[in-house]
């Protein structure tokens, strides 16, 4: 048993996951954050809020951590995203391990030459790096010599099991911030071609929320396809099992993607993804293996991968049951928690 003290957002459904999951290894956690902390976390674990939130926080927390550190005494100090809480803990000169998540590495360092410095040093002052994706730690190693080692963000594979009932209805999700990154528009744009030539009555359901969800739905009245589509907002984490149960196919067009949690989650459910051919989504996703992999923003080759998975029943379910298969065998989440908690014995 560890004492580990996690420097990370406590509103990110992922760190809650992390926490809990090492809390439920038998680790004592202490989860110390900036952010206003999300529903969901364990009673037992202890979090402590800093009073410095934005990008100001990173930097005017330092003392506040370091004095966290010192009553807490924690054996190990893990920052789940290098810019913002690992820019804090490099701050500190405390040793700590750091998990690289996503736009950190993809978004953060490109915009100006400060925010590269500051994730080269976040990299460099870790005596750990983690990374979800093979994909990921290719960016990473971008900014860093140091050996990265690759954790996947897996699931909880039994809790996707269904049984398959034939029905004339067939069901096109998705589940992703409706931003301009994720492509949600090139998916209603394919969508639309699909429902319009298949005969079959074919839907589309869009979990998630965001900046661009007015466009979206106008997008869909506009092609004439909005009784067809349905915006379910974000949904809580219990329930995310039952919306992929609910679908035939999946699909994930985003223009950028870090690894891709709702690709694994959907193979999970034994579902055949359409996804883009950008980050870490190929290597869930193996291309007329377990779904298919297409140009990210090419809604003629989105339109028609999912065209062939709605007119052809056996393709759907031969691929569907290999997509069960691969996550069975890479992303179980309790392996993913065995091998992080494996480093922190060590």
């Amino acid at each position: 048993m560890k004492r580990i003290m996690i420097v990370a957002n406590a509103s990110s459904t992922h760190t809650i996951r992390w926490a809990n999951a090492l809390y439920e290894k038998g680790h004592a956690i202490t989860l110390v954050t900036q952010h206003t902390p999300i529903a969901g976390l364990k009673k037992e674990i202890r979090i402590i809020n800093l009073p410095y939130n934005g990008m100001k926080g990173y930097f005017l927390n330092t003392l506040e951590v370091r004095r966290i550190s010192s009553e807490f005494k924690p054996d190990i100090i893990h920052a789940y995203f290098a810019s913002g809480y690992g820019t804090l803990l490099a701050n500190t000169q405390l040793n700590y391990y750091v998990s690289v998540w996503g736009s950190d590495v993809y978004i953060y360092p490109n915009k100006n030459f400060i925010n590269k410095f500051l994730l080269k040093r976040s990299l460099r002052k870790a005596s750990y790096i983690f990374s979800t994706s093979e994909a990921m730690k290719s960016e990473t190693l971008k900014y860093t010599s140091k050996p990265i080692y690759v954790i996947p963000f897996g699931v909880e594979v039994e809790k996707y099991d269904r049984e398959r009932v034939p029905s004339s209805q067939l069901t096109i999700g998705a589940a992703k911030v409706l931003d301009d990154i994720y492509g949600i528009d090139v998916l209603i744009k394919a969508f639309s071609k699909v429902n319009k030539s298949s005969k079959r009555d074919v839907r589309l359901k869009i979990a998630g929320d965001g900046p661009n969800r007015a466009a979206l739905e106008k997008l869909a009245n506009e092609l004439g396809i909005s009784e067809y589509v349905e915006f379910l907002g974000w949904l809580d984490f219990d329930y995310i099992s039952e919306f992929y149960k609910s679908l035939d196919i999946f699909c994930v067009p985003s223009y950028s993607e870090s690894f891709g949690v709702v690709a694994v989650e959907a193979g999970a459910a034994s579902l055949p993804t359409v996804v883009s051919n950008v980050g870490g989504l190929p290597e869930v996703v193996r291309d007329n293996e377990t779904g298919f992999v297409v140009q990210a923003g090419d809604v003629e080759a989105f339109a028609s991968k999912l065209m062939s998975l709605v007119n052809n029943d056996g393709i759907r379910e031969t691929l569907g049951k290999a997509a069960r298969k691969r996550i069975e065998s890479n992303y179980q989440w309790k392996s993913n928690v065995d091998d992080m908690s494996k480093y922190y014995e060590n």
